[in-house]
């Protein structure tokens, strides 16, 4: 998921964070880090940092979507993390501005109530691609703990195949489940161990304002 901080939105928009042509890069969070949209700089973190990457490439902005190409990171200790942060590298934390956090997970909308049994299910737009025999697991609204799908489904897509239903869906219900994205996040690096970061190749590449 995609969260944006304050000032990374603020500074995209009045352009004092120029995407295409700053240094952009990403640091690998550890666990013990609670996103807080207000978080401003690198120092704002606190000592969450487990290795960052080299300058981002290949960043384009196309209407509402940043995207990158896909970068590594060398784990700097074998600790839990949660996340990796893109941020305007400057070289120094009390000034480097903190763009958007991602965490590897992705949330599912129900867009209309399905019945139990059903096998499929109606969506908002995927933010990203989703495999066969993923675990769903639910987070607001009412319907199963856990949907399990039963077909991959690319990003955009409004149709979710999914094993038959064990209760009724609402059409509030919103879904988590673990994503493609940002090294298939939570997890826990060798010391040293090179961590390919593989961003979103789906509709909202990094990140979508």
């Amino acid at each position: 998921m995609s969260l944006m901080f304050d000032g990374g939105v603020e500074g995209l928009g009045d352009g004092s964070i120029d995407w295409d042509s700053d240094d952009i890069r990403a640091m690998l969070v550890l666990s013990s880090y609670v996103f807080d949209a207000s978080d401003r700089f690198v120092a704002d973190l606190g000592a969450v940092d487990n290795g960052r990457s080299a300058t981002l490439t290949g960043r384009s902005v196309s209407g509402r979507v940043f995207d990158s190409g896909d970068t590594a990171i060398t784990a700097t200790a074998a600790s839990p993390c949660g996340g990796i942060a893109l941020f305007e590298h400057t070289g120094n934390n009390a000034t480097a501005r903190v763009i958007v956090f991602l965490d590897g997970r992705v949330r599912v909308q129900v867009a209309a109530a399905a019945a139990g049994g059903a096998t499929a299910i109606t969506v908002e737009d995927l933010p990203d691609g989703i495999a066969n025999g993923a675990t769903l697991t639910l987070i607001s609204g009412s319907g199963p703990a856990t949907i399990t799908t039963s077909a991959s489904a690319a990003a955009g897509a409004r149709a979710l195949s999914v094993t038959a239903l064990s209760g009724a869906l609402s059409v509030d219900a919103v879904y988590e489940y673990l994503g493609t994205s940002a090294s298939g996040l939570p997890f826990t690096p060798a010391a040293g161990q090179q961590v390919n970061v593989t961003f979103d190749n789906g509709a909202n590449r990094v990140f979508r304002l």
